[in-house]
């Protein structure tokens, strides 16, 4: 993820209200929720918040659950209280001992769930009588579910002096917190993209490829850095960039989950520039179940794609025989003036006079308007074209 030296970069107003959170007294929301998808900047600035909350003299328990810990009970619990635990043992009644002792695996015993709950309020209790407490929850949608229960439980009892931050994806199921303060991730500007594209790489991406970066990430600045370190120039065809591995698994599962035609649906919306649903030509359940799938949205008559990264995948995965027939199909059948000669030019393997003309006549055309970056590049292309 993006360091977190550089946690304020586009995200003043987010670090400003976390700071007006945490200066907050108890009359105020004192859980503070931050949500966003993945690579989105979460894990960076929930952990400048707790450096934060420790540079004003909190005492901060945190836990990172891992997907992998989601079957184990009480795993985060463990790590949120293990380094306080022993201190404030002894103010709990004898029922919180036993009932902590056997979900930390200490004792033998039994570990009642309401217990549970209550022995953790208690703890908070304890240790913020010393000094004020910030509970910190990073990746909370991997709680495992034990703790999950005894972290809502304690959450909508949160003693004087105790605060709560979690970081979460939106997807996956809710923790049931009480009042909640929500502060939604949205994307990097492209000036807070070159800042973390050059902080972390040395240098960052002449402007076009810096927006195309931008573009296919979706403003995700871990979106974006793993583009850019797979970069040796940029795609000259103005094409979707490649996306490497590690970004395919994130969205994978959306895509594999799509019945054939479904997937079909979504290459052809990928290989277009401007897909309708006229030009796209599959059956309306078929979009439907993209839609449901949370990979596509169709908006009147036009279809776009839920996140630039998914667009980006589908047409990587598809073969080149794949592409080089569905772009010749494309050819025929947009009704957009400049793109038969795109489209042309994305199945031309040979050196081709007449494609690079009409890349040239398309460039032409593009110029004279405000051209989308796929159309503007098609100068450069023909050239190569007609001069391998």
């Amino acid at each position: 993820m993006v360091a977190v030296e550089d946690a304020g970069v586009g995200r003043d107003d987010e670090r400003a209200r976390i700071d007006v959170f945490l200066t907050g007294g108890d009359d105020e929301p004192r859980t503070l929720l931050l949500e966003g998808e993945p690579g989105i900047g979460k894990t960076t600035l929930w952990q400048a918040g707790v450096e934060s909350a420790q540079r004003q003299g909190r005492r901060v328990l945190r836990a990172q659950p891992a997907e992998s810990e989601r079957s184990l009970s009480y795993a985060a619990l463990d790590d949120l209280i293990r380094a306080v635990y022993d201190d404030v043992r002894d103010d709990l009644p004898a029922p919180q001992q036993d009932a902590l002792d056997a979900a930390l695996l200490r004792s033998a015993g039994t570990a009642n769930a309401r217990t549970i709950g209550s022995a953790l309020v208690s703890v908070l209790a304890a240790t913020g009588r010393e000094q004020p407490v910030l509970v910190a929850v990073d990746d909370a949608q991997w709680l495992d579910l034990a703790s999950a229960h005894a972290l809502e439980f304690a959450a909508r009892r949160l003693p004087a002096g105790v605060q709560l931050l979690l970081a979460r994806r939106p997807e996956g199921p809710k923790l049931d917190i009480g009042t909640v303060e929500r502060i939604e991730l949205g994307p990097l500007s492209l000036a807070a993209l070159h800042h973390v594209l050059r902080s972390s790489l040395g240098a960052a991406p002449a402007r076009p490829t810096l927006l195309r970066i931008a573009a296919t990430a979706g403003g995700n600045p871990f979106f974006a850095l793993e583009i850019a370190r797979t970069l040796d120039r940029p795609d000259e065809l103005g094409g979707p960039l490649p996306v490497p591995s590690s970004l395919q698994e994130l969205v994978a599962d959306r895509i594999d989950s799509l019945s054939p035609a479904a997937r079909d649906a979504a290459l052809v919306v990928a290989a277009l520039s401007r897909p309708t649903v006229q030009t796209v030509g599959v059956p309306p359940e078929v979009l439907a179940e993209a839609e449901a799938a949370g990979v596509l949205v169709v908006e009147l008559d036009r279809i776009r794609f839920t996140h630039p990264l998914l667009a980006s995948v589908v047409y990587r995965a598809a073969g080149g025989t794949q592409r080089l027939e569905l772009h010749r199909r494309l050819a025929d059948v947009v009704d957009d003036p400049d793109q038969p000669a795109r489209h042309l030019s994305l199945c031309t393997t040979p050196p081709d006079e007449t494609t690079a003309a009409e890349l040239e006549a398309a460039a032409a055309s593009a110029a004279r308007r405000d051209p989308p970056p796929s159309i503007s590049g098609s100068a450069t292309f023909s050239t190569e074209v007609s001069s391998e």
